[in-house]
């Protein structure tokens, strides 16, 4: 659900070559949308170490610009690396589409898109509420602005999902204060942009998730990537990857393309035989029935909200908690059409409400059309006492996003789990990003994919395990392999428990069965089984609840198209190798082993 994050490193000092860099990307992905009938206007972020400098630089680029040449454009291309995947990518897109006067065309596009009037710089106090509206509405198509100029007003409290590139301009010795923030803003800008086109369409389960991870081919893939821009600076870079695994964050480049190929001797069994396998869905109500009915829904739920009498006297402040008991009798119904966009775009940003989040169970086209078309025509009651000042208006705003976001957690069942169904199994070569020390060529026949990648030294016990236990296992089953579930979409499943908290809450089995028992005559591999490994703590605590649905899955049998029974089977998490912490396991993969199903 976020953009991949990559490092471009620049050995020249000058302020230019990461100019160019991070223009020539931000136009690359703006042409390559507009190639797929995406709408994208992707945002470029310099961050200055002060806001002196910040003003210079912002001259700087604006000199950089009008001076800008032919020449400039080549000789920057013959200077990057094999190694610089996007950058490469963007001359022969640009080569492709304008040819021998890709260069000329280049400068051109970059003087239009990049004039002074699409420039923001956050530190002119002169301008501050007319920057914090353009700031906060940054994905809406009337807003023109695609560069942004700031030193730090930028670091809380701010979501763009269309920004995809964030240039380092200062210098500055490298300090862990330097580096969390920038980490911290790396994170913001790591949100997805779920782009579509009326080209090619995904469900709901897809938009908002990156989908070329194994397609890197598809050069829509540089829509899901944000490039951070800094000069070859060692001991920063080094401070900043401390600072951005510290925030759950990796550069790309500290991942490796690892290509997952099918074993041989697997191959044989899947040309031999029918293999299935079984999964379920979460659908979206909206999905189910007119999408109306659903937003109908949440405005009758928001209409009639009455709202607390604000004031900023200090009167007012001390009594409105006593009061509003008796004011909800004093209260008159009133639209919200009289309060400005800009307090409810605020009071998003306050309130960390990014816009995706409110949009799943919707099809807004942006935070003004639901602002206007949802919040705005909404009837809510107000104080007959109650002025609307820009504070009170922005207390008012936040009040009623506040009930939206509690409505919209009350309404959970907009989610619905659908029956398991079976699907032919189709699973060749995969290709995933892990780092170099997480994956490790191995020479268990029965693994579906020679190359076996693991989180923790629990999913490889694992492995060692079922190794030393495969001669138990080829007594029962004839043929069988374990596939490592590398996020495949194929094998997430979701708690179908409806009477539970966790209903419609899905997960990724970390590694999943499949074999026919030696009984069984025909070419059919009848058995699917979901496994799970699982640190103690884990298990015990947040986790366990995968494990009580998984037990729920046990002997489920699902026809499959051609008539044939799938059954279902799972085992508690694996803990550990040792018996004493691991006996619940071991005893039901002892069972597992050695049951007779009934068909």
């Amino acid at each position: 659900y976020s953009k991949r994050i990559f490092l471009v490193k620049y050995d020249n000092d000058s302020l230019e070559h990461r100019f160019l860099g991070a223009v020539l990307c931000s136009l690359y992905r703006e042409l390559l949308a507009q190639k797929y009938n995406i709408v994208l206007k992707p945002v470029v972020l310099f961050k200055s170490e002060s806001i002196k400098e910040s003003m210079q630089n912002q001259e700087k680029f604006i000199d950089f610009i009008d001076n800008l040449e032919s020449l400039h454009i080549e000789d920057f291309y013959k200077n990057i690396n094999k190694e610089s995947d996007l950058l490469n990518k963007s001359l022969e897109f640009f080569k492709k589409e304008y040819q021998n006067t890709y260069a000329k065309t280049i400068v051109n596009f970059l003087k239009n898109n990049f004039k002074t009037l699409y420039m923001l710089n956050t530190n002119d106090d002169k301008e501050l509420e007319k920057n914090q509206i353009l700031l906060n509405s940054l994905e809406e198509k009337d807003n023109q602005i695609r560069v942004i100029f700031c030193v730090d007003k930028l670091n809380e409290g701010w979501d763009v999902l269309n920004l995809f590139d964030i240039v380092r301009l200062g210098n500055k010795k490298a300090s862990k204060t330097i580096t969390t923030k920038e980490a911290q803003l790396i994170g913001r800008g790591a949100r997805y942009y779920s782009f579509k086109s009326d080209l090619f369409d995904f469900d709901d389960e897809f938009r908002f998730k990156r989908k070329y991870d194994s397609d890197l081919e598809n050069e829509l893939n540089a829509l899901e990537k944000l490039t951070y821009h800094t000069r070859n600076d060692v001991e920063f870079i080094k401070q900043l990857n401390e600072s951005m695994n510290k925030e759950g964050l990796l550069f790309e480049e500290e991942k490796t393309r690892i290509d997952l190929i099918v074993n041989e001797k697997i191959k044989e069994i899947i040309k031999n035989n029918k293999i299935y396998y079984a999964n379920n869905k979460r659908i979206k109500k909206r999905d189910l029935k007119n999408f109306y009915i659903t937003r109908i829904e949440m405005e009758q739920k928001i209409k009639g909200l009455q709202i607390p009498y604000f004031s900023n006297s200090i009167k007012e402040s001390e009594e409105k908690f006593e009061e509003i008991k008796e004011e909800y009798d004093l209260q008159k119904p009133s639209a919200l059409n009289h309060i400005d966009n800009i307090y409810f775009l605020k009071a998003m940003n306050i309130l960390g409400l990014d816009f995706n989040k409110i949009n799943e169970n919707f099809t807004f086209k942006s935070k003004k059309d639901f602002i206007e078309n949802c919040l705005k025509n909404t009837v809510v009651c107000f104080s007959k006492r109650q002025e609307f000042n820009q504070i009170n208006n922005l207390e008012i705003a936040k009040y009623i996003l506040e009930n939206f976001k509690s409505l919209k957690q009350n309404i959970k069942q907009e989610y619905e789990v659908s029956e398991f169904i079976t699907h032919e199994f189709n699973i060749g070569n995969k290709v995933v990003f892990k780092n170099k020390e997480n994956f490790k060529e191995m020479n268990f026949e029965w693994l579906y994919h020679k190359t076996f990648c693991f989180d923790s030294n629990l999913e490889k016990e694992f492995l060692n395990f079922i190794e030393v236990k495969k001669d138990e296992i080829n007594k029962v089953f004839s043929k069988w392999f374990v596939i490592r579930n590398e996020g495949f979409e194929e094998f997430k499943i979701y708690d179908n428990r409806k009477d539970e908290v966790t209903y419609a809450m899905g997960f990724e089995p970390d590694f999943i069965f499949f074999g026919k028992k030696n009984k069984d005559d025909d070419n059919f591999l009848s058995i699917q089984c979901f496994i799970e490994t699982k640190g103690e703590h884990l298990a015990i605590a947040k986790d366990a609840w995968k494990e009580e649905f998984l037990e729920t899955l046990k002997g489920k049998i699902i026809t499959t198209k051609d008539d044939k029974k799938l059954t279902l089977q799972s085992l508690p998490f694996f803990i550990n190798k040792n018996f004493n912490i691991n006996d619940k396991f071991l005893s039901s993969f002892d069972e597992f082993v050695s049951f007779q199903d009934e068909r």
